[in-house]
């Protein structure tokens, strides 16, 4: 968000599979396929397996248009057994093609 409250850019709860890929604290790579729960022009939500936390970094690859961008996990949930780990992600470089979606400055 801005400093006014507003978002850079707008949601869209669209589902888009994803490969999520991550070098564990013990240099373990951990690979999950998942999906969007929703995602804007600087980033996503998606849900994990595996906890993760804040600041981790990590390959995305959107798997309907094999484009591949880094990432950076900037908010994360309570992880839930059942459930899993809602994770906020935001691109570390502007992706603006990324999603196959465009949105407008």
């Amino acid at each position: 968000m801005t400093g006014d409250g507003r978002r850079r850019s707008p949601r869209a709860a669209l589902s888009i599979p994803l490969r999520v890929k991550w070098t564990t604290a013990r240099g373990e790579i951990t690979e999950e396929q998942t999906r969007t729960e929703t995602l804007n022009g600087h980033g996503a939500r998606i849900r994990l397996k595996t906890p993760i936390r804040i600041g981790l970094e990590m390959e995305i690859v959107n798997l309907e248009n094999q484009e591949s961008a880094r990432a950076c996990v900037v908010w994360a949930s309570d992880h839930s057994t059942h459930d899993g780990q809602r994770v906020g992600i935001e691109f570390l470089t502007p992706r603006a093609a990324f999603w196959g979606i465009t949105y407008a400055p």
